[in-house]
């Protein structure tokens, strides 16, 4: 899956809601999510991602410049995976909306 979202050139929406990735997938999501130029929402809720998921994401969100939307609820993320996030979140731009542990962090401005 994460080799699939490096390469993708069209998909802008991808609903993975309670698949079970782990960490690993978690991980795996990070790293593609780094050199993805075209996903533009995201729905990761329910897969059990970790801290170390966590952590992955919020790397890739200090780099990605085209997702607006990110749901991470229920995905355990942790102390450590929370800060990873919610760093990158205050220094990306793009992203409008991020939703951890039932907790949503909204920017307030509206997503193209």
């Amino acid at each position: 899956m994460g080799e699939a979202l490096r390469v993708n050139t069209v998909l802008q929406t991808l609903y993975l809601w309670g698949n079970d990735l782990g960490e690993v997938g978690g991980k795996a999501v990070g790293e593609a999510l780094r050199v993805n130029t075209v996903l533009q929402n995201l729905y990761l809720g329910s897969n059990g991602l970790g801290e170390v998921g966590g952590k992955a994401v919020g790397k890739a969100l200090r780099v990605n410049t085209v997702l607006k939307t990110l749901y991470l609820s229920g995905n355990r993320l942790g102390e450590v995976g929370r800060k990873a996030v919610s760093g990158a979140h205050s220094v990306n731009t793009v992203l409008k909306i991020l939703t951890m542990d039932d907790q949503e962090e909204d920017s307030g401005e509206d997503s193209d």
